[in-house]
């Protein structure tokens, strides 16, 4: 006997979006429930398949849910890509940040770009505050902390440091000047 209330979607991954009202749920191509469809409200939703988490749309938002419908990210993004196993590029407005699966901030969303972490990095542009036309490029670990790009000991007390394409001065014991 049919119970969806709208034609299953095919998410081209393995994966059918199903819905029953206002709520949505996710089969497999071989009929298995992934995720029951009472749960979960929401428009629309993809799979995270590496982290085992649905991406779900509700109220012109994206949040992030586990497979028994418990929301772990509140809908509260314009988009959300994964970027690690426990953290999440997230965007408002145009910007983006970082946002950790226990539903915490790990980067504000500041960034004009957070591109995908490879060995450890991710490379990110940001914009000038005053000069918006100018865009800097720079890195971040993979904790979402901007890195040093490049380093010059200035003296026994001073080293240079260049991080998002402008310099910096830091004593030898780590206070930024």
């Amino acid at each position: 006997q049919p119970v969806f209330t709208e034609k299953p979607i095919d998410l081209n991954n393995g994966f059918f979006m199903v819905k029953q009202g206002e709520t949505a749920g996710v089969v497999n191509y071989f009929a298995e429930v992934i995720m029951d469809w009472t749960n979960l409200k929401c428009e629309k939703l993809t799979i995270d398949i590496l982290n085992n988490r649905v991406l779900f749309f509700n109220n012109s938002s994206w949040g992030i849910a586990d497979y028994t419908g418990n929301i772990l990210i509140q809908p509260q993004f314009i988009d959300i890509i994964p970027w690690s196993d426990t953290t999440y590029r997230v965007r408002k407005s145009n910007l983006w940040g970082l946002q950790n699966i226990e539903d915490t901030i790990i980067v504000p969303c500041i960034y004009d770009s957070i591109g995908d972490l490879n060995s450890g990095y991710a490379e990110a542009i940001l914009r000038d505050k005053d000069k918006a036309w100018i865009k800097y490029k720079g890195l971040l670990d993979s904790n979402g902390h901007e890195i040093d790009t490049n380093t010059k000991v200035l003296n026994d007390k001073y080293i240079a440091y260049e991080r998002f394409s402008r310099w910096g001065v830091r004593s030898t014991l780590g206070q930024d000047i």
